[in-house]
């Protein structure tokens, strides 16, 4: 099992340009920019479009960033076409970054490009070849190819291949949700399930327990490192709770306060550690799973009345002042599954946290700032990755029960 499992297609999708081209020297240049964050296959597509048929003419020309060689040296045949495959490009910087661009710039008819990189770490957001903004050549043809993680049909075609038949749905559901689907992640974490086979089992808990791939963990912990030592708490917030949340929540469970909480978020999020939604005006963490954060993190998890822990997410949208989420304004159904009338109940917020029958009235906590109180959530949800359950549910906001009761928050 290799990431070359799923390829096949965006190797298609991605070398029927540059086919074209090589195959005819008349043609106007073509440039593919690669984009996909830290797993997702860019190498691997790189060496696939280095073997499309039918360009054996070609001349490739290998060029990786950052190695310290500069570009490879290639003297081209104004009659030979030329494949430049550029991996890394995110880590080219200055004289290495000038000689990319103008390499680009004087590409021949029948040449092409292939330039892969990683969003998440260009020195200047949204622009691969640097600032200022590349003046593409007109008779060129530029597009972009983005790579994206895999669904959970996917992973559990890939987990079939490697592991063969006795993969149950729960433990490809919890293999997608540890990984985010990132194919690199995906591989690892089969291969060493495929080495524990006769401890794995095919379940859910194997999955767990199999623990954090060697590069995915090295990944993490040399991105939560890069801060400053009294920055990083809020980076480990962001990576434990695991999905976006308010500014409220990442700095309650941070224990850095507000001030310099703030301030640390904002240095985060300039140097990329965090990532902020200009759509929701939430942050989200970077893709990898919470564990390989270790103790000092705060504790992130929702108690609940069950005496459980489950991982929690900003519900509703927090709003400055108050320690808890203003109300989404949610409408949800309740279905009486004895055949009674169904209920329509309003002004419910909405969590990724995992609720099961029973848990009706357990408490939401997140840090130490009172939530709200659980209403209920999808009909037959089941949380099979316990403490580490991610799904959804509802929950009365906190002000609604205060102000029915008459009562005032104690927040000594």
């Amino acid at each position: 099992m290799s990431e070359d499992d799923g390829l096949t297609a965006e190797c298609g999708f991605a070398g029927s340009p540059l086919a074209r081209v090589l195959a005819d020297e008349r043609v106007q240049p073509v440039l593919l920019l690669v984009e996909g964050a830290a797993g997702q296959g860019k190498s691997h597509l790189l060496q696939k479009l280095a073997d499309l048929p039918g360009t054996a003419d070609a001349t490739r020309s290998w060029w990786r960033c950052g190695a310290g060689g500069g570009p490879p040296r290639v003297d081209e045949d104004p009659n030979t076409p030329t494949l430049w495959l550029v991996d890394d490009a995110h880590r080219a910087k200055g004289g290495e970054l000038r000689l990319l661009r103008r390499m680009l710039e004087g590409l021949r008819p029948g040449s092409a490009a292939v330039v892969a990189y990683r969003p998440e770490e260009l020195p200047v957001p949204g622009l691969p070849l640097g600032d200022p903004p590349m003046t593409y050549p007109s008779r060129m043809t530029v597009l972009r190819h983005r790579l994206e993680p895999w669904d959970e049909a996917h992973v559990r075609r890939a987990a079939g291949r490697t592991l063969g038949a006795g993969c149950s749905a729960d433990m490809v559901r919890r293999l997608h949700e540890l990984t985010g689907g990132v194919p690199g992640v995906v591989v690892d974490l089969l291969a060493e399930l495929r080495q524990r086979r006769s401890a794995f089992g095919g379940t859910a808990a194997g999955v767990e327990s199999a623990g954090v791939p060697v590069r995915l963990a090295e990944l993490v912990l040399s991105r939560t490192r890069a801060p400053a030592p009294e920055d990083r708490p809020v980076v480990w917030a962001a990576a434990v709770l695991d999905g976006p949340v308010g500014r409220d929540e990442l700095l309650a469970v941070s224990g850095l306060g507000n001030v310099p909480g703030n301030a640390a978020l904002l240095r985060a999020l300039e140097e990329a550690h965090s990532r902020n939604s200009a759509r929701t005006g939430t942050a989200s963490p970077p893709p990898w799973p919470p564990r390989p954060c270790e103790p000092p993190c705060p504790d992130p998890y929702a108690r609940t009345s069950t005496g459980g822990r489950r991982r929690p997410s900003a519900a509703g949208s927090p709003s400055p002042g108050p320690p808890w989420p203003a109300i989404t304004g949610d409408t949800v159904t309740c279905v009486d599954r004895n055949g009674g009338p169904d209920t329509v109940i309003t002004g419910l917020a909405t969590s990724s946290v995992c609720v099961e029958g029973g848990d009706s009235g357990g408490a939401y906590i997140s840090g130490n700032q009172a939530r709200g109180m659980t209403s209920g959530g999808p009909i037959d949800q089941q949380c099979t990755g316990g403490v580490y359950s991610r799904g959804s549910s509802y929950f009365q906001p906190l002000d609604d029960a205060l102000s029915y009761y008459g009562l005032t928050l104690n927040s000594n």
